[in-house]
């Protein structure tokens, strides 16, 4: 069974899970309504009636409005509670929920009317609970599951806590058994993928559905042999076959569970899987944009952000005025933060990175084979480096803080972090997350986009995938991309790993 510890991916999981969400919500809400769709359909961010390209739904708004109480309180608490249901009438009074609502969730809510009342978390627990009495069988949506990933960041280290609170999160809105225990299960499968240390190298989903039982089995046992059964019918299958009814919890959970269970995992980039069964969830139709809610948080807490494809990341945009860059930083704040509150003064909170005491970071080249391309270091995206041509879009391959590109007025959506460490062994998908950054700036220039790619110095991350851009989107021969690339560039000496993805890449775009 696989190893179960804290290590040195667990950030990277971390940091997708919300955006994970968030970008299988953009992705189904072009499709939210529409019949199942064949293996070979292709699946982009298109928008579909109030919904922009990319932008996420109520699912993710929600899911937000718990995230932001859970990084300064505990969510388990009645005051917790209470701040969250506030976040959510914020959410309800607001434009963005006349774009979209459930219709159980809106019939609690518009009850629920002043969010500066006492006990407001009784309010709507009361409400909800009266509706099913008058109504029996009509709480089980899948409105209280769709949001249920910030619930397990929350509460990764205590499962008992995490179940206890699930189950008190859902019933704010949902006051159905079964409806509470499927946010419980999937928070559990969350937690169970983010703690699985080995799961990159050795990926095995059987594994991690027994994990996910017997952590059902210890906080839930009189429900387990129901869940297990859940999990077992759903395991391998096309989801498809449970495109009928997903908008309701449990056939929700299967429909999600059996995309990624029914999705092959490619033995060359393994974690090629997130996008694959990402797609698989949406082409389920129906309602697909919470089915791919729902398998997008489990997805990348299984992979990691370094996983998630930066063009999705680039687009992903919704209530609050987020994009992705804010989701990774709410997602590291729940978990990493410190009773000190130092964390308010590092990355990713800060505006503005310090390189000032690194070498290198004034360096600048236009690329060799695209000459709307330019190669640079941190300076040239900070402003103190002047850059020949004016910049529609940035690619950077390093940490940056929320500021630091305000100086080329970007337009929202337009710029991207990429985090690669150049360090051999210290990526959590190498491989596919340097050819993801070439694919990338192909993204921006397909647009017409001219591109700032960048590192810190331009030294090893910066020349290795601008290499593999003009390998995989200019048609150069794997040698002559590496070597003028980094004769391009005065301080180039990529890593030894990096070089060896570069000379032996074969797939050509």
């Amino acid at each position: 069974m696989p190893t179960r510890k804290n290590h040195k991916f667990t950030n990277d999981r971390v940091s997708g899970v919300l955006i994970g969400a968030a970008c299988g919500d953009a992705l189904g809400a072009g499709y939210e309504f529409g019949p199942a769709l064949s293996a070979d359909t292709d699946i982009y961010m298109r928008g579909q009636g109030a919904f922009a390209p990319g932008e996420w739904t109520d699912d993710s708004a929600q899911m937000i409005a718990i995230a932001l109480v859970a990084v300064s309180s505990d969510i388990g608490t009645t005051e917790g509670q209470d701040a969250i249901a506030k976040n959510f009438l914020e959410w309800y009074f607001s434009p963005a929920r006349e774009k979209d609502i459930g219709i159980h969730t809106s019939q609690v809510m518009r009850q629920v009317t002043d969010p500066e009342a006492d006990n407001l978390a009784d309010r709507f627990t009361t409400v909800a609970a009266q509706k099913e009495d008058r109504n029996p069988g009509t709480s089980g949506g899948n409105g209280a599951l769709m949001r249920t990933a910030a619930v397990a960041l929350a509460k990764l280290s205590n499962e008992q806590e995490l179940v206890d609170t699930a189950i008190k999160t859902a019933t704010l809105t949902h006051s159905d058994t079964r409806g509470a225990q499927a946010a419980a299960v999937w928070c559990l499968a969350i937690k169970e993928a983010i703690e699985t240390e080995n799961f990159a190298s050795q990926p095995d989903l059987e594994d991690l559905k027994n994990n996910i039982i017997e952590a059902i089995e210890r906080t839930m046992p009189n429900e387990s042999a129901f869940w297990r059964e859940q999990l077992d019918s759903a395991t391998g299958q096309d989801p498809r076959e449970f495109t009928s009814g997903n908008g309701y919890s449990v056939q929700t959970l299967k429909c999600a569970w059996a995309a990624i269970t029914h999705t092959p995992i490619p033995q060359s980039l393994p974690a090629q899987h997130f996008a694959n069964a990402l797609e698989e969830a949406v082409r389920a139709g129906n309602d697909a944009d919470t089915v791919a809610c729902v398998a997008g948080s489990l997805l990348a807490a299984m992979w990691g952000l370094s996983a998630v494809p930066a063009r999705w990341r680039a687009q992903i945009h919704g209530w609050p005025n987020m994009r992705d860059r804010d989701l990774q930083t709410l997602a590291l704040n729940i978990v990493n933060k410190p009773e000190n509150n130092q964390i308010k003064n590092q990355w990713p909170n800060i505006n503005h990175m310090d390189y000032s005491s690194w070498s290198g970071t004034d360096t600048i080249a236009v690329h060799p084979h695209d000459n709307q391309v330019i190669l640079s270091g941190f300076n040239a995206a900070g402003g103190t480096v002047e850059v020949p041509i004016t910049i529609d879009a940035v690619v950077s391959l390093c940490r940056m803080g929320f500021e630091d590109v305000n100086n080329l007025n970007l337009r929202p959506g337009n710029h991207v972090e990429v985090r690669i460490i150049d360090i051999p062994g210290d990526n959590a998908h190498a491989e596919l997350t340097l050819a993801d950054a070439a694919d990338t700036v192909a993204y921006f220039r397909s647009q017409g986009k001219t591109v700032l790619l960048h590192c810190v110095a331009a030294q090893s991350r910066t020349p290795t995938v601008a290499a593999l851009y003009a390998i995989r989107h200019k048609k150069i021969e794997p040698q002559t991309a590496f070597n003028q690339v980094n004769q391009a560039l005065s301080n180039a000496q990529p890593n030894h790993e990096f070089t060896n993805i570069v000379l032996n890449h074969k797939e050509q775009a």
